[in-house]
């Protein structure tokens, strides 16, 4: 089990999310995501988001609003992760993509990895 740790923003009426890039699982592939990442022996799933976003997004959360939302498990063809899910509110929010390939929201529901649809719809 992977354990990871992904930062639903909240910006306004507006909740962000990512597309990623090509992955090695073409089921993952140019899916949207909420940022972050793998937790790393010896952090927390708070201090992983802060890393993640700071790496993914170069963007600083730790000051912000950052409240735990809920852990869910989800098992994908070839791994299982457990993703610790938070909410950050933020009343702007600039960032330099490093990693993803747009930001947006797009209602096809090809377009989304499955672990959004586990949060969105708890």
């Amino acid at each position: 089990m992977i354990e990871v740790s992904a930062g639903i923003v909240r910006s306004g009426n507006e909740i962000l999310c990512f597309q990623r890039g090509p992955s090695k699982y073409r089921y993952l592939s140019n899916k949207f995501e909420f940022p972050g990442g793998k937790i790393e022996p010896g952090e927390t799933p708070y201090e992983a988001l802060v890393r993640e976003f700071r790496e993914e997004l170069k963007v600083d959360i730790s000051k912000n609003n950052i409240q735990p939302l809920c852990t869910v498990e989800h098992t994908y063809p070839n791994f299982s992760v457990r993703l610790h899910a938070f909410i950050i509110d933020v009343n702007s929010f600039d960032y330099t993509l490093t990693e993803h390939l747009s930001r947006g929201f797009n209602t096809s529901l090809n377009y989304f990895s499955e672990t959004i649809f586990l949060i969105v719809f708890l």
